[in-house]
C-alpha cells in the first residue's frame, strides 16, 4: 500500500502531514521527516486500521490549511511536495 506524504520546507525543518490521517509530524532535515513520516504512518495503522492507498489528487495549499488554520507563504509551497511511502 502506498500512503500519501506532503512535506513543507520550514524555515529550520520539514512540516510533514499525512495526506490519509489526520496526523501531523516533522523532521530537522528530509530524510528525517521521511523516517518520521513512515513511523507515524505505521503508528496509525496499527492503531486505526489500514486505509486505501492515497489515489486522490492533493492540493497542497488547502492541506496545509486545513492543518494548521493558516495559510503558508508563497515561498513555502515552492519547496512543498507530495510523496509516496509504502508500506
Amino acid at each position: 500500500m502506498k500512503y500519501g506524504v506532503a512535506f513543507y520546507k520550514e524555515e529550520k525543518a520539514y512540516s510533514v502531514f499525512l495526506v490519509d490521517y489526520d496526523a501531523t509530524t516533522c523532521g530537522e532535515n528530509l530524510e528525517d521527516a521521511r523516517n518520521m513520516a513512515k513511523e507515524l504512518l505505521e503508528l496509525y495503522i496499527e492503531t486505526e486500521g489500514a486505509k486505501k492507498e492515497t489515489k486522490k489528487e492533493v492540493d497542497l495549499e488547502q492541506l496545509y490549511f486545513e492543518r494548521t488554520g493558516e495559510k503558508a507563504k508563497p515561498e513555502d509551497y515552492e519547496t512543498a511536495h507530495l510523496e509516496y511511502i509504502e508500506l
